[in-house]
């Protein structure tokens, strides 16, 4: 369930058209090009703005489902759709590079993410980005009934423990 519009967390954002105001639930990343950020939105919308990742950094802080997996992008985990060791697949088929040294750090963010977000359709996500295609269904299905039953910080322990390490 959303929040009203006028409750919704937002940012101020400044492009050369003026100031957005932007619920944060309707950022999907933000890419960084010639020294300009590039804001991608839910409604497929995009808006340019010179603040750096770092200053929009700053302003998502309070908000944890933003992470930096790569030193020219900002993303909104609630829009990855698949994690793999070299990138991210978003929920509107864009594809996001992992740098190696922040694959293990995304994941566990990830990870803790959703389970602290908790309900079934994070865990058909999670289970989407666990196990390869050819996994039996059934491994699949038990691996979820498993997490369900656990408590939050058990949830945790057991997917970290359970995983494919790509």
């Amino acid at each position: 369930h959303r929040l009203l519009p006028t409750k919704a967390p937002s940012i101020i954002l400044k492009s050369k058209s003026g100031l957005h105001r932007i619920p944060v639930y309707e950022l999907i990343c933000i890419e960084s090009f010639n020294h300009n950020q590039i804001v991608t939105l839910s409604d497929g919308s995009s808006l340019e703005t010179s603040a750096t990742l770092v200053e929009l950094m700053e302003v998502l802080k309070d908000h944890p489902s933003f992470v930096r997996p790569h030193r020219a992008y900002i993303v909104n985990m609630d829009f990855i759709r698949k994690l793999s060791t070299r990138e991210l697949l978003l929920t509107n088929g864009k594809s996001i590079p992992i740098s190696k040294n922040r694959y293990k750090e995304l994941k566990n963010s990830y990870f803790s993410y959703m389970i602290h977000s908790w309900n079934f359709i994070w865990f058909i996500h999670a289970e989407k980005a666990l196990f390869h295609e050819n996994e039996p269904l059934l491994l699949r299905f038990s691996f979820i009934l498993k997490i369900r039953r656990l408590k939050k910080r058990e949830k945790e322990n057991y997917i970290m423990e359970n995983t494919i390490n790509k």
